[in-house]
């Protein structure tokens, strides 16, 4: 019950957290400040699944020799040390149409397919790997587990274009240098 008390409390201080440093970053862009940032969100991401893992987990009160409600706790909370590993390098993303498709599937592949993971934290991922106009959809939404559909449909929606893609592929095609063989008279 304390558990669960403690970790509302925990994931209310988020938002509070992340709209201070959010206007700290826009003044103050420092790369100080995104470390900062980076070693908070990490603490603060490792606590919530602890947290949530005790929640779920019953342990009874009259352990005495039998320690398997403990043990297995302990052992759930150690599926959860890939949180204090830094995670794989994700590529970024800034809103070409002919990255999306790579960028899709590395997303997926790294980050959506871990059905442990929170929401929250492929949200944290998610904002981290967006860059330029890409960054820019989704600038004013909080980071949240609430959030991160919402999120990911946006972009989903604003770059998953069949026709804009097909587009960027062509033109991509039409801008490569072409290239000459030996017999051709334009080679050197």
């Amino acid at each position: 019950m304390a558990t669960g008390l403690r970790l509302e409390k925990i994931k209310e201080k988020w938002n509070e957290f992340d709209n201070i440093q959010n206007n700290i970053e826009a003044l103050d862009p420092s790369e100080e400040n995104l470390e900062y940032r980076d070693i908070f969100v990490d603490t603060y991401f490792e606590i919530v699944a602890k947290a949530d893992l005790l929640k779920k987990v019953e342990i009874p009160i009259n352990v005495g020799s039998n320690n398997h409600g403990r043990n297995s706790l302990n052992s759930q909370i150690n599926n959860y040390n890939y949180m204090k590993v830094k995670p794989p390098e994700i590529p970024t993303f800034g809103g070409k149409f002919g990255e999306w498709c790579s960028f899709k599937d590395h997303f997926n592949s790294l980050i959506n397919s871990d059905s442990d993971m929170p929401k929250v934290h492929k949200f944290y991922h998610l904002r981290s790997a967006l860059t330029g106009e890409a960054s820019l959809l989704i600038q004013n939404l909080k980071t949240t587990e609430a959030n991160y559909d919402v999120v990911w449909s946006i972009i989903n929606n604003r770059y998953e274009n069949k026709r804009i893609l097909i587009q960027a592929h062509t033109k991509e095609i039409y801008d490569l240098e072409p290239v000459y063989g030996k017999s051709d008279s334009r080679g050197c």
